[in-house]
């Protein structure tokens, strides 16, 4: 499945827009802070991580 540049800016727009609002309506102090991560995968299917099946590849800290 192809994505087009454009679908792909809208969802990375809508994704930064809503960790914005949830940022502004989140008190943070000093010593508190908000971690994001952003994981951008290309030609990964759903059972190609070790929680889903695959008999070779271990991904220990993505199947956590």
């Amino acid at each position: 499945m192809l994505v087009s540049l454009a679908t792909m800016a809208v969802f990375v727009g809508a994704m930064l827009l809503a960790a914005a609002s949830v940022a502004a309506s989140t008190h943070v102090t000093s010593t508190s802070k908000l971690n994001f991560v952003l994981i951008v995968t290309d030609d990964m299917g759903y059972n190609d991580f070790s929680a889903y099946g695959h008999p070779t590849i271990r991904t220990p800290n993505l199947d956590r």
